[in-house]
């Protein structure tokens, strides 16, 4: 999926699978928080690295914060 940071420095999706990264990336992009039905997790960005949510957490979104105009594609594995 295609993605870019919006004047409010942001990007939002509901994830559909458990693990995703982020490549592509034509600008900066800082943080990554995600939001679960059962918590919420923050953590700095970082080029190359997957990411996992824990099995029994379900209904997550993730925001990517970043400078306003920011692209990258997120893939969902």
């Amino acid at each position: 999926m295609e993605g870019w940071i919006n004047d409010a420095n942001k990007f939002s999706h509901k994830l559909l699978k458990q693990s995703f990264y982020i490549v592509d990336v034509k600008g900066e992009l800082a943080e990554l928080k995600l939001y679960c039905d059962k918590g919420f997790a923050g953590f700095r960005f970082q080029p190359d690295l997957r990411y996992s949510v824990e099995d029994g957490f379900q209904d997550c979104s993730l925001t990517v914060i970043g400078n306003p105009g920011t692209t990258f594609t997120l893939v969902e594995i």
